[in-house]
């Protein structure tokens, strides 16, 4: 298969070519691994670890230290796998490249020494022996090697459970096993900040209605991508920390914090208030920790949550998804946990506050939702339409992500939100836009339509026709129905949608049709300067721009004329770049292809060939995909048919092709199934040999079906979904 890969292992002698760097430790830059493996990925900044292949391997420290020295290595366990081993300890400063493929304490490395543990137990191994037990590691453990006057300690979170006589140079290091174990060195630095250095002072403002909430910055550089507005925030790490707003409020007045959650993951995400000092103890705690006193907040998963308070679940609190709006209402001294604007436990306030939220894990975020009110700061860009051009999106949402054109659209996120066009147009004019359905998931709702010029962003959270999304309308509809909704009510029904579909909103003079597959089914009159666009509500979710060039295209348009030319032995096969530009990359020398879009299509060979001659054309199959892969012959003249549809259909007259998958395949003729084929997968070579008025179709040189051949014509390949390719 595509991907597999290995390396030769001459022999298994100390391979004395591996020349590791050396560097003395400096407390202020800390321990960094050494990165040069191919099992094992570090960061940036040499810091974190993570097993990327199911081969064992060691990462050393660049530093090498003098083990009648006194150090402390201790790295943070940030992911576990069930069953796998988890090494930690040293070794000498020469490795020899044993640690490539070894793990520390393993007979054939040498001069090592680790503590090899699983999710239970452990064992402290040297030279392939065990000398003790070692404890079992699991997520947020500490782990480490401390050692001083030639005396080594191995440590789980402080306490030391082997001790070990040293001597000469040392480099500590961790040996990974299984693909996703991770760990993170925890330097001095981040040490004394969790025992209570220093704290940053943080910013004290006073709220601003017209400004809204605002995160502090003082643990970017550690835990969050903040945005340049200071509204939005991703955990970049695995270390729990929380982020609080620069504004302090007194309790006595009346306030209201919303953030939408983006990413949840598996862990609690947790939202609350804490007292406006917050002495550091945020830079490594959630809001309710033990630790973190006279804080309260709601710690909550997709499963349930709890309130949390000094380390104790006082209440129980809700389940959380992606898109949920979440937030803490205070009046006159009561704070009210909201979700979605309902309320599901209040607790008394007093005196001086902040606002926060808690990632607890890797990858969760969010993001401030300031009030209800329009903002009129958000300003889209306003072209008038070109129809060489075609429409376009305006590619700015978060849960939404367009191509480099802006012409197709994927939800990536659960939250709702609504892509409109950069193009805004006079409703007295005369438009036609058009998308088609590329992917749909079940149940989930997708809609198309319209609204005013002017969105004062409520696209980018609502969808179109929501009661919070005025002088919009759209038809809402899930695979099996649909409703036409506009400011929250329902005006008339709408059919379903399934992949495939072409649904648009087509305007003239003041009237606007929707439609489906070229098929009204409801008009209404509109005014002004209109927009249209696409709301998509569930990850997955994709549809494309069908410009007027591409319906006529589809329609049976002046197709491109393609090259006919002879077949040149030396030069070989090549394809036409005729369909690239929306189908396909081809490379520069026209001879391999892959599908970019989830458009079906074909692609045809620049040569033209008799049909008495002989000729071989063969490809071969880098990514399959789950659909069919298509190949064949095809009449010389495709009239602009291929553009659209594969061989064999039932639409692309004069062509025969084989379409394969994994689990088989037939022959294919004016729509019709007329033989059975092979099965096929990656690396297959598949191909048709014409002689003297015969085609034979082959895999790897065996030929499984005939077809008798005239005239003159090509030999074609058809992709029917994203990602599959051949040369």
């Amino acid at each position: 298969e595509e991907g597999q890969e290995c390396e030769i292992i001459d022999g298994d002698q100390p391979d004395k070519s591996v020349r590791l760097p050396q560097a003395g430790f400096d407390a202020t830059r800390g321990w960094r691994f050494v990165d040069h493996l191919k099992s094992i990925d570090c960061d940036s900044k040499d810091k974190t670890a993570k097993c990327v292949h199911e081969i064992t391997g060691t990462v050393v420290t660049q530093e090498v230290v003098d083990s009648a020295g006194t150090y402390e290595f201790n790295v943070k366990v940030l992911h576990v796998v069930e069953n796998a081993i988890f090494t930690w300890g040293f070794c000498a400063s020469e490795t020899y490249g044993k640690h490539s493929n070894y793990p520390l304490g393993h007979k054939k490395f040498p001069d090592s020494m680790g503590a090899a543990s699983t999710d239970s137990t452990g064992k402290v191994m040297s030279d392939g022996k065990q000398y003790h037990e070692a404890p079992g590691v699991a997520a947020g453990d500490i782990v480490g090697v401390h050692v001083k006057d030639g005396q080594l300690r191995f440590t789980k979170n402080g306490e030391s459970f082997y001790k070990v006589g040293v001597k000469g140079n040392l480099r500590f290091g961790v040996s990974l096993h299984k693909p996703d174990q991770r760990c993170q060195i925890v330097d001095s630095e981040a040490v004394n900040q969790a025992a209570g250095g220093e704290p940053e002072e943080l910013p004290k403002q006073s709220y601003d209605d017209a400004r809204g909430w605002r995160f502090c910055r003082d643990v970017k550089r550690i835990i969050f991508d903040v945005d340049a507005k200071d509204k939005s925030a991703k955990s970049v790490t695995e270390r729990q920390a929380t982020l609080l707003t620069q504004e302090v409020c007194n309790a006595a007045g009346s306030f209201t914090f919303s953030v939408r959650l983006i990413e949840l993951k598996s862990s609690p995400f947790v939202w609350g208030v804490v007292d406006d000092d917050a002495k550091g103890v945020h830079a490594n705690h959630p809001i309710g920790h033990i630790r973190y006193k006279g804080t309260i907040g709601a710690a909550c998963t997709a499963e349930g949550g709890c309130m949390m308070q000094d380390g104790n679940a006082t209440a129980s609190a809700v389940a959380i998804s992606a898109g949920d709006v979440l937030g803490v209402e205070v009046e006159k001294g009561t704070a009210r946990f909201v979700k979605d604007g309902v309320s599901f436990h209040e607790v008394g306030l007093t005196g001086t506050f902040r606002f926060g939220i808690s990632f607890l894990e890797e990858g969760q975020e969010c993001e401030i939702i300031d009030g209800d009110q329009p903002d009129k700061s958000v300003r889209l860009p306003q072209a008038g339409f070109d129809a060489t051009r075609g429409w376009r999106f305006v590619d700015h949402l978060k849960s939404i992500d367009c191509d480099s054109k802006d012409k197709t659209a994927k939800c990536v996120h659960e939250i709702t939100g609504t892509v409109v066009t950069q193009e805004v147009v006079d409703s007295a004019g005369t438009y036609e836009f058009n998308v088609k359905v590329l992917h749909v998931v079940e149940n989930a709702i997708f809609t198309w339509g319209f609204c005013a010029s002017e969105t004062y962003g409520k696209h980018s959270n609502y969808p179109l026709g929501h009661k919070k999304f005025p002088d919009s309308m759209g038809a809402a509809s899930t695979d099996s129905t649909g409703k036409v909704m506009s400011d929250g009510k329902q005006y008339h029904e709408a059919p379903g949608v399934a992949a495939g579909d072409i649904v648009g909103v087509h305007v003239k003079d003041g009237q606007l049709r929707f439609t489906k597959n070229g098929e009204s089914f409801y008009k209404v009159g509109v005014k002004g300067n209109l927009r249209f666009g696409v709301s998509l509500h569930k990850p997955d979710q994709r549809c494309q721009i069908v410009d007027s060039e591409a319906v006529n295209q589809a329609a049976g348009g002046e197709p491109e004329e393609l090259p006919k030319q002879s077949y040149d032995d030396a030069r070989g096969w090549r394809f036409c770049r005729d369909v690239k530009r929306i189908i396909f990359d081809v490379d520069a020398k026209d001879k391999s292809a892959k599908s970019v879009t989830e458009r079906q299509a074909t692609l045809l060979t620049q040569e033209v060939c008799n049909a008495a001659g002989s000729f071989t054309f063969s490809v071969r199959l880098i990514e399959l995909k789950s659909s069919p892969f298509v190949w064949g012959v095809v009449d010389d003249d495709a009239k602009g048919v291929h553009a659209n549809h594969p061989i064999g259909h039932i639409r692309y007259k004069g062509t025969i092709g084989a379409a394969c998958t994994a689990e088989g395949g037939c022959m294919m003729q004016d729509g019709n199934a007329t033989a059975s084929a092979v099965a096929i997968s990656a690396g297959d070579v598949l191909g048709v040999e014409v002689e003297k008025g015969t085609a034979r179709f082959v895999k790897d040189g065996v030929s499984f079906h005939e077809v008798g051949l005239t005239g003159t014509f090509r030999f074609g390949i058809s992709f029917l979904e994203e990602g599959q390719e051949c040369e």
